[in-house]
């Protein structure tokens, strides 16, 4: 009676709605009296399960959403949101406008003075915070979101070209010098 026995079923993710497929081993007692928190698979881990499942596999496997502690708050929020809205299908002019925002909090954030993101650009390129490659692709973000804001344009490539930049962004304005600090302090410490 306690032998596990091989499961699958498909389920309905419920961060991005799509089908997947749960693949486990479980006990007919665990699968009795556990049958609703197996509904809710698509949203937690096998380490937060309250019942033993061996070797637990969703297919396909859920990507977390990426994000760093070094990034502000608010960024450390959107980013997240915009790689679910890229998954669950939103209008691209939707994710497209939010990495304009994220723009505008990180220009912002990194001291850029001026009244509007097009002046905080140029005014951290003036002063070196970020190159002019950098500045150049963070105005087509500003432009590609304005569209998108007023006009509801936009398209699934230009979501994944601006996804990558804003990753990119993120990591040159803010994580290397978070990782070159520990480094730093890590090499203090031996």
């Amino acid at each position: 009676m306690d032998d596990l026995l091989p499961i699958a079923g498909i389920l309905i993710c419920q961060k991005c709605y799509y089908p997947i497929l749960a693949v486990f081993e479980a006990t007919r007692i665990e699968l009795i009296n556990h049958t609703k928190e197996l509904r809710k698979i698509g949203t937690t881990s096998k380490a937060n399960s309250r019942f033993s499942m061996d070797e637990l596999r969703l297919f396909p496997e859920p990507k977390s959403p990426q994000s760093h502690s070094s990034w502000p708050d608010r960024v450390q929020r959107l980013v997240p949101d915009i790689e679910r809205m890229i998954q669950q299908g939103f209008d691209p002019s939707i994710p497209i406008s939010t990495s304009r925002t994220v723009i505008d909090l990180c220009t912002k954030d990194l001291g850029g003075e001026g009244k509007s993101i097009f002046d905080r650009i140029n005014d951290l390129l003036a002063k070196g915070i970020i190159t002019k490659p950098i500045a150049d692709w963070a105005h087509k973000v500003r432009l590609l979101g304005r569209d998108a804001t007023h006009d509801a344009d936009g398209t699934v490539e230009e979501v994944a070209e601006l996804v990558n930049f804003i990753h990119f962004f993120l990591k040159a304005a803010y994580e290397l010098s978070d990782d070159i600090a520990k480094g730093i302090s890590e090499s203090d410490a031996r």
